[in-house]
């Protein structure tokens, strides 16, 4: 596939070109797909009849605002040290149950009231910015709580293989429902490929 990413109409190529125009000039570089511009029905319809798709991108676990917003969903270490932002990034705690519950509610939304072919869940892996990857961090208060409640995980010992010897396989038992078991459902019935997960990197330009 290859995609535009972060379509608007306002973009030098686009701008003054009627819809028709715009889907056509994509079509002439071999696009089969664009990121944005799903709140104009006219381009969705028009794209979608030439037989491209439009997509939205949705950020994740990644903004500013929740720090505001929701200070418990600042990423924390273990001694209680608060994480500063790297750059422009400011990672947000996955396992806040207000950040999930909003999130949802947004993605819901927006799959409602647009005609997507999918949605790009960004920043969905977390942390993914270096420094913090490196460090013994993300201990929130409520995870702590959440895991020091369930009994301890059973792993199975092995030997590591030698030299031309087949690795073995690791069995692990865990529980992890008092992580994800408040986690509510979409309240819609998505096909499967209506959300793309893309782990790391941007689409193709």
């Amino acid at each position: 596939m290859k995609a535009l990413y972060g379509f608007t109409p306002t973009l030098a190529p686009f701008a003054e070109k009627s819809v028709k125009e715009q889907v056509a000039l994509l079509k002439q570089w071999g696009c089969d797909a664009i990121f944005g511009g799903y709140d104009d029905p006219a381009l969705v319809e028009e794209l979608h009849a030439q037989g491209m798709k439009i997509y939205a991108e949705f950020a994740c676990f990644q903004g500013k605002q929740w720090w505001k917003t929701i200070p418990a969903s600042r990423p924390t270490l273990a001694d209680g040290t608060l994480l500063d932002p790297i750059d422009w990034y400011h990672g947000v705690n996955p396992s806040e149950p207000t950040v999930r519950e909003q999130l949802l509610a947004k993605l819901g939304t927006l799959v409602e009231e647009h005609e997507l072919d999918g949605v790009w869940l960004d920043f969905i892996r977390w942390p993914c910015r270096g420094r913090w990857s490196h460090r013994a961090c993300c201990v929130p208060p409520l995870m702590q709580q959440r895991y020091s409640a369930l009994p301890p995980i059973a792993i199975s010992t092995m030997t590591p293989p030698r030299r031309g010897e087949k690795s073995q396989r690791l069995p692990v038992t865990t529980r992890i429902n008092g992580t994800h078991g408040g986690l509510p459902r979409l309240p819609l019935g998505l096909p499967r490929q209506a959300l793309s997960f893309m782990p790391s990197g941007r689409p193709s330009h």
